[in-house]
């Protein structure tokens, strides 16, 4: 399935299931349910309301996981975050420089310690993603927030 066919699929839910998501949201803080990921060359794949669910504390500034899916997102648990603008220079048709969202989360585990994760992120179509970029061929993640 291509992403803008997987993009019109999302538009077209029921309103019962919509009912549930918040339809604009633009600030990180609440609960959000994966709702797809695109893994490049590995495609695009689905999720259930449930399955991964991530919730912003924006006051904490805490990050809480539960990822029942076991996939290569973040593990179940809590992590610290911050959020910062960067300045990022892209070659479209002309060079130039933008402003750019990113979401660090500081991560640990056994084989590589401590270390911070980078996503850009920003609002799009009712849902927030988080993409790894380019530079780390790394997954792009959608979420819709719950209300």
């Amino acid at each position: 399935m291509t992403i803008a066919s997987l993009m019109m699929t999302l538009m077209a839910c029921s309103d019962d299931q919509d009912s549930v998501y918040e339809s604009n949201p633009t600030i990180l803080d609440g609960t959000w349910d994966m709702v797809w990921a695109s893994y490049g060359f590995s495609g695009v794949e689905e999720y259930q309301s449930g399955e991964i669910t991530i919730s912003f504390d924006e006051a904490r500034k805490t990050l809480n996981v539960e990822n029942k899916k076991k996939i290569n997102f973040l593990a179940s648990g809590s992590y610290p975050y911050k959020t910062t603008t960067v300045n990022k220079h892209i070659y479209t048709y002309q060079e130039e420089d933008v402003e750019i969202q990113e979401l660090i989360i500081q991560y640990s585990d056994e084989v590589f310690g401590d270390q911070e994760i980078r996503y850009t992120y920003g609002f799009h179509n009712g849902m927030l993603y988080l993409d790894r970029g380019v530079e780390t061929d790394g997954p792009g993640y959608w979420f819709k927030k719950l209300k």
